[in-house]
């Protein structure tokens, strides 16, 4: 299980990039020398996208929890200070709130 900032430092076995070497187009996935020296870098196009790619599944039983929100204590949900994209807030049962963060996997593999 991956936040979207940690899925989007993986590289992604189905992503491509379109090259001409040789005058000749060519689609990638990892970097590529073209036997003359010259090295064609595309670690960084060839990222996962998380919940930009299709494939992408939320898993909505599991969380990372970011930490104790104390100074919140007892306060009603609408209380709560706005959370960044895929954060939320979860009630604890003794009074306290945490922040927590979606996370979520390549579902291209199935369901985990």
């Amino acid at each position: 299980m991956y936040t979207e900032d940690q899925a989007k430092d993986k590289w992604c076995p189905n992503s491509r990039v379109g090259l001409y070497v040789d005058e000749v187009a060519v689609a990638v996935n990892r970097n590529i020398n073209d036997g003359t020296g010259t090295e064609y870098d595309v670690k960084d196009d060839t990222r996962c996208r998380a919940s930009d790619c299709m494939f992408w599944r939320w898993d909505d039983k599991r969380f990372k929890k970011l930490g104790l929100a104390p100074e919140h204590k007892d306060k009603n949900k609408d209380q709560l200070p706005p959370v960044e994209k895929n954060q939320f807030w979860q009630y604890s049962h003794d009074g306290d709130w945490m922040l927590c963060e979606r996370v979520g996997y390549c579902g291209l593999a199935g369901a985990m």
